[in-house]
């Protein structure tokens, strides 16, 4: 009969996320995931296979989290700039605090890593951003609608725009974490949306 395993997959997979977000791919050992994630060697084959597939699990469990962050906030019914705005006020604040500002975004650390070499991790990183791009698009509409967008670039170009606002931030975060230099730049990034 086969032993049941003694430990909470959703409780580990969150520690592996919190790992591989500290580390990177490359940067984290196995000793380091079964000594941070608090399970034996055997059990963590068992469960994921290998190192590799822990990985990939780690970044659906990621962007599962970021999105049920972020989707209340995106997904409100207030005017789509004051949406926008406070989707960027917050995301900052979250990127440059101590604890997490050091860790960056695991996504981009995926990209920019080894790991985008890995089976379906670009794709998984492609359809991340490109959740926020979709929603950033549609806030743009309705902004427009509302009379707070008059930027003659199409809602798909700034939807793009923002993604990439989003990304630099990200970036920018993890070089140095200047929160007030980040707001900065996205409050430039934000005005062009309202320029003719």
């Amino acid at each position: 009969m086969a032993r049941s395993k003694e430990f909470d997959r959703e409780v580990v997979l969150r520690k592996a996320v919190t790992v591989f977000r500290e580390r990177g791919f490359e940067g984290t050992s196995i000793q380091v995931l079964v000594d941070q994630m608090g399970i034996h060697r055997a059990s963590l084959y068992d469960t994921y296979g290998s190192k590799e597939h822990l990985f990939r699990e780690a970044l659906a469990e990621y962007e599962t989290l970021v999105r049920a962050r972020y989707a209340p906030i995106l997904e409100s019914t207030e005017r789509a700039f004051t949406v926008i705005r406070r989707f960027f006020d917050e995301a900052v604040q979250e990127l440059t605090q101590t604890e997490a500002g050091h860790a960056s975004c695991l996504m981009l650390k995926s990209a920019l890593s080894v790991a985008r070499n890995l089976p379906d991790v670009p794709k998984q990183v492609q359809r991340y951003y490109d959740w926020f791009g979709d929603h950033f698009e549609r806030l743009i509409t309705r902004a427009r609608a509302e009379g707070d967008v008059r930027s003659a670039a199409t809602d798909p170009e700034l939807g793009s725009f923002l993604r990439q606002t989003l990304l630099g931030a990200i970036a920018a975060a993890a070089v140095d974490g200047d929160s007030g230099q980040i707001r900065g730049h996205v409050e430039r990034s934000l005005s062009l949306l309202l320029r003719d």
